[in-house]
């Protein structure tokens, strides 16, 4: 599909990953959705959160399926009681467990850490209670893990015993494992052999060394150099146990994958059969990324930080690899740190920065889903439908409006926008009343500020004879908020970034200030009678005196 092209209506998909805290994965999603609608009214918009298998994963897949969370009572990684949530497919099939809901860091930050100590128990609990519920796969996220214990407390969770010489359990945690020296599974969960587990893995650290488990994440879980030693060998010891020859254990301790969340993947693989993907795959697979994409002419995507680290594995490089090579596929994020001509190498037809000029991390943080929101619309405007010609004046090229102008008896197109509030706001929604629909440029200008006012300061009066007053320009919808607060404005403000509703009502075209033309939304008024036609229609309004004027024209 041309984007040039108005007789078609484009498909877009909005599959981003969270902004780390500044929006999740499904706020991120809407976001980029109502700026595309902003642009593109009647265009088939999918919302479609993403995530890599880590944090996030769990928000977005239950987003993606409808679905609520689960929550029951387990276990932190020091074994103390807690409670934490998993999701379910919506044919009740498959669970999604983040594994960091029982046993991450987080969940323990209010002690010191034990790094020996920290266990997957937990886990296994919510594991226990996806199988109660009778699901056929669980997939597995093991990201911020406080825990270095190979999975075997998952393990012990579902019935295994892992025992020392005399025949009693181990410690808990990755300083007992060093003392196993028998695994018995005759009570082991039958259920847990019998579904399909999939560990959604980000790393390719083997599970022991020097960029091992215990050596490279060890550190943040509070493992000093001693503790490290311990843990290391301790999952070196538990992969000989599992394997049948040295050679086999080696192969386990070199595993790429298997270093991931303190070793999970090694006993859960060894003893339960499980697979370790990449998390974006499992991802994209659950949420059916593939068929999603099939027919998009646009795909938005996009995180927190876009550099050449985001093109490895993560949500903006599967999203990228499942789009269909027509489709354009736009990145916005809060920093982007690659090139133009490095995105186009990378298949990347745009990457935009959410930033409107110098901002630290917090005030992006702050205004994140209105930024994102507005970049959205931004990057679609570029790519609407035309509605202008070239012309050329004194060996110039100017850009000249043809869009038909409305008139009294016209059906008022419709709309639907965001209010200062972050509210949709609808033609649909003043179905049999009447509505003062005033277009103009920009928020706080002088000219805008004594028409906002005008109508302020005439707001009883129409409203009193049945009229309400919507005020539709560019700004995003903080802009407006600060404005209505600012000048004490009472009657909603509608944000209309692309312009599209502008454009629908004529109100959008060249103008000049000095010697600069360009193009923007023109200052206009439109009366919509209770039958949705047009009672009034009035271009090129002068902000001074206009509200008089109408209300004289309105109240004889």
């Amino acid at each position: 599909m041309s984007p040039n092209t108005t007789d078609q209506t484009p498909s877009i998909v909005c599959a981003p990953d969270s902004f780390k805290g500044s929006a999740s994965a499904p706020a991120a999603a809407a976001a980029m959705a109502r700026g595309a609608r902003a642009v593109f009214p009647g265009a088939r918009v999918t919302e479609l959160p993403f995530a890599d298998g880590g944090e996030g994963t769990l928000d977005a897949l239950l987003a993606v399926w409808g679905t609520r969370p689960r929550t029951v009572d387990t276990v932190d990684a020091l074994g103390r009681a807690a409670s934490a949530a998993f999701g379910l497919s919506p044919d009740g099939t498959t669970a999604v467990i983040e594994a960091a809901q029982a046993n991450g860091l987080p969940q323990v930050s209010d002690v010191e850490l034990q790094p020996e100590r920290a266990d997957t128990y937990g886990v296994g609990l919510l594991a226990a209670a996806a199988l109660d519920l009778g699901v056929e796969e669980i997939l597995l996220c093991i990201g911020g893990s406080a825990s270095t214990d190979g999975g075997t407390g998952i393990l012990a969770a579902l019935g295994a015993r892992f025992v020392d010489a005399d025949g009693d359990p181990v410690a808990p945690g990755g300083g007992g494992l060093a003392a196993i020296s028998a695994i018995d599974t005759s009570a082991l969960d039958r259920r847990a052999a019998a579904v399909r587990w999939r560990i959604a893995v980000d790393v390719d650290n083997p599970l022991t060394g020097p960029r091992g488990a215990a050596a490279v994440f060890g550190p943040q879980k509070g493992a000093d150099a001693d503790s490290v030693a311990v843990l290391d060998s301790g999952l070196e010891h538990l992969a000989e146990v599992l394997a049948d020859t040295s050679a086999e254990a080696e192969a386990l301790a070199a595993t790429p994958g298997f270093g991931a969340a303190g070793g999970i993947p090694l006993a859960l693989t060894s003893l339960l059969g499980a697979e370790v993907v990449p998390g974006s795959t499992m991802v994209a697979e659950a949420v059916g990324l593939t068929a999603a994409l099939a027919d998009a002419d646009f795909v938005f995507t996009g995180e927190g930080s876009f550099d050449s680290q985001s093109l490895g594995g993560k949500v903006v490089a599967a999203v990228r690899d499942h789009a269909p090579a027509s489709a354009r596929v736009i990145v916005i994020a809060g920093r982007v740190g690659l090139t133009a001509a490095e995105c186009r190498e990378a298949g990347i037809t745009a990457a935009l920065s959410i930033a409107p000029g110098p901002a630290d991390l917090a005030a992006l943080s702050e205004r994140a889903e209105a930024l994102i929101e507005d970049t959205a619309a931004q990057a679609c405007a570029l790519s609407s439908p035309s509605d202008h010609t070239i012309s050329t004046t004194k060996g110039r090229t100017m850009t000249t409006t043809t869009q038909t102008q409305l008139a009294v008896g016209d059906i008022a197109p419709d709309f639907t926008l965001t209010d200062a509030e972050g509210r949709a706001v609808s033609k649909a929604d003043y179905a049999g009343r009447s509505v003062i629909l005033y277009f103009y440029p920009k928020a706080a200008s002088p000219g805008c500020t004594t028409e906002a006012c005008d109508f302020r300061d005439n707001l009883s009066a129409l409203s009193a004879a049945g009229f309400e007053v919507l005020g539709v320009s560019p700004d995003d919808t903080e802009s407006l908020k600060e404005f209505a607060a600012e000048e004490g404005l009472t009657f909603s403000l509608l944000s209309d970034p692309g312009a599209a509703v502008a454009k629908a009502y004529g109100s959008y075209g060249q103008k000049t200030i000095g010697e600069h033309t360009f193009l923007g939304t023109q200052r206009s008024t439109f009366v919509i009678g209770a039958d949705g036609t047009l009672i009034h229609a009035e271009y090129d309004v002068d902000a001074r005196g206009h509200v008089a004027r109408l209300r004289t024209h309105l109240l004889p």
